[in-house]
């Protein structure tokens, strides 16, 4: 009886499947998603999960934690919160490639966004 309630009391310890969110807010204090981390590996799993959910090409997307420029590879600690910066130039290849990715699946608001962003429209590579 005894190690069944020793059991209970350290299950009451771990944390609850979605208690630790990672959460994204816009520069003007708005959030803009709440995500469990442990759905998220690191940096470029998220912006992915930002261009799925909220149609924003991930070339454009620039997250801060703390005031400090994450690196794609960085992984993420929870809970977390980061900022999200929409860069409003868009340059190399990279950004080419998702111009021509979003234009063949007719995804017109991630087209429009990076248009606006200068984006490369004739890059052929």
């Amino acid at each position: 009886a005894s190690v069944s309630k020793e059991s209970e009391a350290f299950d009451a310890l771990l944390p609850l499947p979605g208690l630790f969110m990672l959460r994204v807010w816009q520069i003007s204090g708005v959030e803009l998603a709440a995500i469990p981390a442990e759905e998220l590996s690191d940096v470029l799993a998220l912006k992915q999960h930002l261009r799925v959910r909220k149609g924003l090409p991930v070339c454009l997307q620039e997250l801060l934690h703390d005031g400090i420029r994450l690196q794609d590879s960085n992984k993420l600690g929870a809970p977390m919160d980061v900022q999200l910066v929409l860069l409003s130039l868009a340059k190399g290849l990279e950004a080419a490639q998702e111009l021509r990715e979003a234009a063949t699946k007719g995804e017109i608001e991630v087209v429009r966004l990076l248009l606006r962003a200068s984006t490369d429209k004739d890059s052929t590579n």
